[in-house]
């Protein structure tokens, strides 16, 4: 409802060169194959441009297509219309970004309707124009505002191409056309009709011939000029590529150089590595069995020193049996002495016992003789 409300404003009938808003709103959106698409009934009043162009008043309808009405550029303004709105959720747009009334209109499709609902007839701005063989600056002005339309078929499959044959327009018109959109000299229609078939008598076969042609040397000269640069930059790029194969066999050589340098000073480290690593273990095993050597002697000598040890206490201990026998005689003989005294020798001198030895005196006496 939005839409329609602007395209109320937008949309108006043309009086004496002024815009008219219409009664009721003309412009219906809808989608076709995820498309968006402007549309227009007939029978509810069609938008300014069509009536400009079916009542022939081409003054109008150049006045509409540069969008000169100061009512109707008011009027856009004031209704804030974007192209952009139709086709997204509404927003408040700024004035820079109004969509001009011209190329709307020059996008709406005008259509009517049978009493049963078919489509009797469905044509855009272009199509109209040429229908009612308007001047070649109106239909030069719609394919400003809308290059596309070159492009789109009415109802029965016709392009714009094929109602200027159709209808007789100026040769001129025919290369605007051809111009426009040159695929279109070989599309067939709805009855299966190229352009320069739909033309009576064959008119404007030669404009047509022309513009093929010219368009044939325009397309064989951009062909030329195509080849000519693709053989430049083949050229170019060949060159660059024999640069860069000559840098890479030159880097190549220069790494497999080194790469045979790092293998032979690999193998001269690991040679030197085991030449050291043979000697410190010659040298290992050398001072091993040195050490071996020496360790045996020690052991030998100290093997030796413990025989003479043990001989030394065997014949100690041999001297102490022998200390001991002497000892036991000793107290024996003195023991006998005793006794000797005691039976009555009484003339025997006192003998001062401050003189007189021990047994344990004596020995010691004779372990420090016999040493």
């Amino acid at each position: 409802t939005s839409i329609t409300h602007q395209c109320q404003v937008l949309f108006g009938r043309v009086i004496n060169g002024m815009v008219a808003p219409n009664k009721v709103g003309v412009i219906q959106q809808r989608h076709v194959e995820g498309i968006t698409v402007l549309e227009c009934d007939y029978d509810q009043q069609p938008h300014s441009l069509y009536q400009a162009m079916e009542a022939m008043r081409w003054r109008d309808t150049m006045l509409i297509l540069n969008n000169e009405t100061e009512e109707l550029r008011k009027r856009r303004e004031a209704a804030n219309f974007t192209l952009t709105s139709m086709f997204t959720k509404a927003q408040p747009p700024k004035k820079d970004q109004c969509t001009p009334a011209s190329k709307v209109l020059s996008m709406t499709w005008v259509y009517r309707k049978s009493e049963n609902g078919d489509i009797k007839w469905r044509i855009l701005p272009i199509h109209a124009a040429i229908v009612f063989k308007a001047p070649k600056i109106v239909i030069e002005t719609l394919l400003v505002e809308f290059p596309q339309g070159a492009r789109l078929r009415d109802d029965r499959g016709n392009l714009p191409l094929h109602l200027v044959f159709k209808h007789g327009l100026s040769e001129e018109i025919i290369a605007t056309l051809v111009d426009a959109y040159p695929q279109a000299v070989s599309q067939l229609n709805s009855r299966k009709k190229t352009p320069l078939e739909c033309a009576p008598n064959r008119r404007g076969m030669t404009v047509f011939i022309e513009s093929v042609e010219r368009k044939m040397r325009t397309a064989m000269k951009e062909q030329a000029d195509l080849e000519e640069k693709n053989n430049a930059l083949s050229t170019e790029l060949k060159k660059e590529i024999d640069i860069l194969k000559q840098e890479h066999e030159t880097s190549s050589a220069e790494l497999k150089k080194e790469i045979e340098d790092l293998n032979e000073k690999n193998e001269a480290l690991a040679t030197e590595l085991t030449l050291k690593t043979t000697i410190l273990e010659t040298e290992s095993e050398v001072k091993e069995k040195k050490d071996i050597e020496v360790m045996e002697k020690v052991l030998e000598s100290t093997r030796n020193d413990f025989i003479d040890l043990k001989k030394q206490h065997e014949k100690l201990a041999i001297e102490k049996d022998e200390y001991l026998q002497k000892i036991k005689e000793l107290e024996k003989q003195l023991e006998e002495s005793a006794e000797e005294d005691t039976l009555g020798n009484d003339t025997r001198d006192t003998v001062d016992t401050k003189d007189t030895k021990n047994p344990v005196e004596l020995h010691r006496e004779t372990e420090d003789n016999d040493l």
